[in-house]
C-alpha cells in the first residue's frame, strides 16, 4: 500500500457564546484593575499589567483553526490558537474507529448518544462533511466530531472500509 498524506485545516465559527465570554473576561480585568489601584495603589501598576496580560492571552483562545492530519492511517487533529500556538488535541489510529459517519445520518443517530465524553473539533456548525467517530479510548467510548474534506475521507476509506460510511453524493 503505498504512502498516504492529507492535510486539511478547519476554523471554528465565532458563537454567541464566546463574545459574550469575551465581553466578561474584559469588563472582569478593567474591575480588577480597578480595585486593586484603589486598594493597593503602590502595586497598582504591576498588578493591571499582570491582568492585561493574562486577558490578552487568554482571549487568544477564542481565536482557533484545527488541522487535521491524516498519514498511512494515523489521524492527528492539531488545535492552533490565534494561527501562532499550537497543541496537539488528537493522534489516533483510524483502525481503532468502530464507526464513522456523517453525525446527521438518520441510521446512526442513536449511536452518537451512546458515548460518554465527546471531543468536538470542528468548526462549530454542522455541514455536509461533518462527521461522527466512535472509539474506545481508556476504557471510555469516545465520539469525536470533525469536518474531514473528501481527500481526507478518501484516504480513509483506504484503511477502513467498513467503519466508514459516507453519504451519497446527489
Amino acid at each position: 500500500m503505498e504512502s498516504v498524506f492529507k492535510e486539511q485545516l478547519v476554523k471554528k465559527e465565532k458563537t454567541p457564546k464566546d463574545s459574550a465570554m469575551k465581553v466578561g473576561v474584559i469588563i472582569l480585568a478593567i474591575i480588577v484593575i480597578i480595585f486593586v489601584n484603589i486598594l493597593i495603589p503602590s502595586f497598582g501598576v504591576f498588578i493591571a499589567l499582570a491582568v492585561g496580560y493574562g486577558t490578552y492571552w487568554f482571549l487568544q483562545r477564542f481565536d482557533i483553526e484545527y488541522e487535521y492530519v491524516f498519514t498511512n492511517g494515523e489521524l492527528d487533529i492539531d488545535a492552533i490558537f490565534s494561527k501562532s500556538k499550537r497543541k496537539r488535541m488528537l493522534a489516533i489510529d483510524v483502525k481503532t474507529f468502530d464507526l464513522m459517519a456523517q453525525i446527521e445520518d438518520p441510521m446512526y443517530l442513536h449511536e452518537w448518544k451512546r458515548a460518554q465524553k465527546t471531543l468536538d473539533y470542528s468548526s462549530g456548525k454542522i455541514k455536509p462533511n461533518t462527521y461522527g467517530v466512535l472509539f474506545t479510548q481508556q476504557g471510555e467510548l469516545v465520539h469525536l466530531i470533525f469536518e474531514p474534506n473528501d481527500s481526507i475521507l478518501d484516504g480513509m476509506a483506504r484503511y477502513i472500509p467498513r467503519q466508514l460510511h459516507r453519504k451519497q453524493k446527489k
